[in-house]
């Protein structure tokens, strides 16, 4: 879980829940409720990104 998307992630979590996890076992919560990473698609080698 990174910080790109500028959301306090423990302050909502503490707010909505007033629970605070340590950010190294919020992944394994979130796999225990179903949610899995999201990756990149992979893209063709060949691919010309030039637009």
């Amino acid at each position: 879980m990174g910080g790109a998307q500028g959301v306090d992630r423990r302050s909502v979590r503490r707010c909505q829940f007033e629970v605070v996890y340590h950010p190294d076992h919020v992944g394994r919560l979130l796999r225990a409720c179903g949610f899995s990473p999201q990756r990149p698609q992979p893209r063709a080698k060949d691919r010309d990104d030039r637009r």
